[in-house]
């Protein structure tokens, strides 16, 4: 009874927070100082939802009420810095969304107090310690701090993880699956997912470290490349956000100068025109995919689409050759955008299409 009576006097003042009523201000800040250095998850909920809220409004009074948690938070991880709280993990979150000026040290700070965390037995306080840094890692000049913890990741998912357990983890029944032993530690789809997102991001922003990771991945060339594509897409692109991150960072990877990153990319089948279509058979090579996320107001698919498209016109077409529909699905693609109905200017991208509709008419 407690807890809900303390949920909904917060909810109440983070209500009239969000309409800007000035003793709502007042009262978060006598709170936020009075709970500064042990702040308890009720309260660090709170701030989670005054944080979130900051990120979307441009009153000057939230960003001091932003500034005023930050600096409350920063402050107890330099006091108390042992971290259990899931609560907190959110809020560090939070401040690596709101503000990407944190400072070099906050941020390799951050991810010391958090890599232990991957190893956790509570399975949500893993997810959160993943993700964050996740978030922090294309902001860090180097990656030195944090690339022992993801090879140690890797190693022990390929000695503990079975077959079965891969088959079980992609499976929709089981979403909740989640691995956890005496002798290791805690970890789920949800888990893998971020894990992975963590070395595409070491892969795209700290290339200096490449070969120390594809070491790391020693049996990943045992898989078959179409085993190995479905299980990629099951764990990583549950949602259009996740698969359009994976379909950009691979297609980033193949933008740059030859690396040994694409050789193994290569050598797996994974290269942004075999992604690309397996991304197309899974959604039932259909173009109807592709306008849908083309309509979605924050969606980044357009970018994607218009680089990949480029990217596809400058060559290496042999995997579209193979795809009897795919020529089917760029016509139809442009059919319906040159019938207009899209909220924004799509002649360079129908333009694109089109160079490569010909292009790959001429080479049939």
């Amino acid at each position: 009874m407690e807890d809900f009576i303390t949920y909904h006097e917060n909810y109440s003042l983070y209500q009239k927070v969000i309409i800007h009523e000035s003793s709502a201000i007042y009262q978060c800040n006598k709170r936020i100082i009075q709970a500064s250095l042990v702040p308890t998850d009720h309260e660090l909920d709170f701030y989670h939802w005054i944080l979130k809220h900051v990120r979307a409004c441009e009153e000057s009074q939230c960003y001091q009420l932003g500034q005023t948690i930050q600096d409350s938070i920063l402050h107890m991880l330099t006091s108390q810095p042992q971290i259990s709280s899931c609560s907190l993990l959110v809020c560090m979150i939070d401040l690596v969304k709101n503000n990407n000026q944190l400072d070099k040290n906050t941020l390799h700070q951050f991810i010391t107090l958090t890599c232990h965390l991957w190893q956790h037995k509570n399975i949500y306080v893993c997810r959160k310690s993943i993700e964050l840094c996740k978030r922090i890692l294309p902001l860090l000049p180097d990656a030195a701090v944090i690339l022992p913890q993801v090879v140690q990741y890797i190693e022990i998912c390929q000695t503990v993880l079975t077959r079965r357990d891969i088959i079980r983890m992609q499976s929709p029944e089981y979403t909740e699956f989640f691995y956890n032993s005496p002798d290791c530690f805690t970890f789920d789809r949800e888990c893998i997912k971020l894990m992975i997102q963590i070395m595409l991001s070491l892969f795209l922003y700290h290339p200096q470290h490449e070969s120390i990771l594809l070491a790391a991945m020693k049996d990943v060339h045992g898989l078959d490349p179409l085993e190995l594509k479905t299980m990629l897409f099951d764990i990583c692109c549950a949602n259009d956000d996740d698969t359009i991150q994976l379909l950009n960072a691979i297609l980033t990877l193949f933008q740059r100068p030859s690396s040994t990153i694409i050789d193994f990319l290569h050598s797996i089948d994974i290269t942004p025109h075999t992604l690309f279509l397996f991304f197309l058979s899974r959604c039932g090579d259909t173009h109807d995919i592709i306008i849908d996320l083309l309509l979605e107001d924050d969606s980044d698919f357009l970018s994607y689409l218009y680089r990949y498209i480029k990217y596809a016109n400058q060559g290496h077409l042999h995997p579209l050759l193979k795809q009897e529909q795919f020529l089917t699905i760029l016509a139809n693609t442009v059919l319906v955008l040159e019938g207009g109905g899209l909220p924004y200017n799509t002649k360079p991208l129908v333009k694109q299409l089109v160079q490569l509709e010909e292009t790959l008419y001429s080479l049939q």
